[in-house]
């Protein structure tokens, strides 16, 4: 009987109704346009198919969870997550496949690139890091300055610019092309032509050495080879002409010995015709000296105010039988009167010309990378720059002055860390071009500690050139 008066409820109009296209209305009698117009809420409980799908679907689950989605612009204002590779594809790859590690592909059949656009005063880059360090590598343009930076463990290791590219440790290639006369450490190849050869440590030749200039030896200066330090030869010595020795010849198994200076015998020398004169020069004796005479033994001192370099004889002891040594750091200069040692101790109230506070030291270094320390141990400090640095310090005492006197070597920028406080507030622009000097002086106001940064009261003297 229930089921009768459901089906009875049918023919009311106000439940259902049918227009003359057909079209059906549930919950409605006027203004159908569809083929089923439902007012109201509709519970389905089975599967819904249509043609296609219109309306607000913002209710809808399971949305999107189709293989691909075809779109001309995806803007997401969020975070999302994609699967575990993306592909962005312009054209085709022309069939090349793509690395199986890659999680991100370009696929295109023409140039392609990855554009950043930010304002003039950010940086762009890409940053490559892992779970301990999100960006301990990197590679970033700086538009404020132009230049092309490339970081490794956090460090910047390399910028390129206008200026160059310039690289604060070792550049490794296979090979090298190019002007490479500001090179160091080459000639490394099978034959180096060159008008001069300047040799700084150790050299060894393989085969024969052969200098073929024929220039005449007048003095230990001049002539084909001048050495300026010792020379030793493990082999035999031949010289098709005059030998000329300034100071000591030491022989060894020879029978004449025709000399105008000092000779010095291992076993005693033996005279058998002539007797021993001596006009001049110096008398050596390892052993005691006997003889018999009326007079005391002399010695002829002669004038040598033109000698710039005299050694100074002491004793061990102040009285025996001792003999007179010399010691290379104590010398006398008697053309000036000068005696130099290597330091002197005791009273000097009386001297001249002597500063009553401890003297200046001084450092010279040259700096080509990216940071250059300076240590305060010292308080003078000279710096041959060549391309872009920046000065900080470590160290230091409170109160002490120091001068930091700076030289360009070819095209540099020069700037200093936070620590050089200036006048104007802000680091002075240093000239850049080859060859300026430039004067920076400070004085230690505050020395760092951990929390708290050094402070140096800085000014500048800028292109003293």
């Amino acid at each position: 009987m229930s089921r009768a008066r459901e089906l009875a409820r049918l023919g009311n109009t106000n439940a259902i109704s049918i227009d003359t296209s057909n079209n059906v209305g549930l919950g409605t009698t006027t203004s159908i346009q569809y083929k089923l117009d439902v007012v109201g809420d509709a519970n389905f409980v089975g599967v819904v198919t249509a043609t296609s799908f219109g309306g607000d679907g913002s209710n809808l689950t399971g949305v999107a969870a189709t293989d691909n989605i075809n779109t001309n612009n995806i803007k997401v204002s969020g975070i999302t997550t994609l699967g575990t590779q993306v592909t962005v594809e312009k054209g085709t790859s022309g069939g090349a496949t793509a690395n199986t590690d890659s999680a991100l592909i370009l696929d295109n059949n023409s140039h392609t690139y990855i554009t950043f656009r930010t304002p003039a005063d950010k940086e762009q880059g890409l940053l490559f890091g892992d779970n301990a360090d999100n960006d301990v590598g990197a590679v970033i343009y700086d538009h404020s300055d132009n230049q092309l930076g490339f970081k490794a463990n956090a460090i910047g290791i390399a910028t390129l610019s206008s200026t160059g590219f310039h690289v604060a440790g070792i550049v490794t290639a296979t090979s090298f092309e190019g002007d490479g006369s500001s090179l160091s450490g080459v000639a490394a190849t099978d034959y180096v032509v060159s008008n001069s050869l300047k040799v700084l440590g150790v050299s060894t030749f393989v085969g024969n050495a052969q200098l073929t200039a024929t220039t005449a030896s007048t003095s230990s200066a001049t002539g084909a080879l001048v050495v300026s330090g010792g020379v030793g030869i493990a082999g035999s010595l031949h010289v098709g002409e005059n030998v000329s020795v300034g100071g000591t010849l030491t022989y060894e198994d020879v029978t004449n010995i025709d000399s105008v200076g000092l000779v010095t015998a291992r076993t005693g020398v033996r005279v058998t015709a002539g007797g021993i004169i001596v006009t001049a020069g110096v008398s050596t004796f390892n052993n005691d000296i006997v003889a018999t005479a009326t007079t005391a033994i002399s010695v002829t001192a002669a004038d040598e105010s033109s000698d710039t370099s005299c050694n100074v004889l002491f004793a061990t002891a102040a009285t025996g039988n001792v003999a007179p040594k010399t010691g290379t750091n104590l010398t006398f200069n008697s053309a000036n009167g000068t005696l130099t040692a290597t330091s002197f101790s005791g009273d000097g109230a009386n001297l001249t010309n002597v500063s009553a506070t401890a003297s200046i030291s001084t450092t010279a270094s040259t700096a080509s990378g990216i940071v250059s320390t300076l240590t305060l141990a010292k308080q003078d400090h000279k710096v041959t720059v060549s391309g872009i640095s920046t000065f900080t310090c470590s160290g230091g005492t409170e109160g002490q002055s120091h001068t930091l006197r700076i030289v360009n070597s070819g095209i540099t920028t020069v700037g200093f860390s936070s620590y050089f406080l200036f006048p104007s507030g802000s680091s002075p622009t240093l000239p850049t071009a080859d060859g300026s000097v430039s004067l920076i002086s400070f004085t230690v106001h505050r020395v760092g500690t951990p929390g708290i940064a050094t402070q140096l009261l800085a000014g500048a003297s800028l292109n003293l050139s």
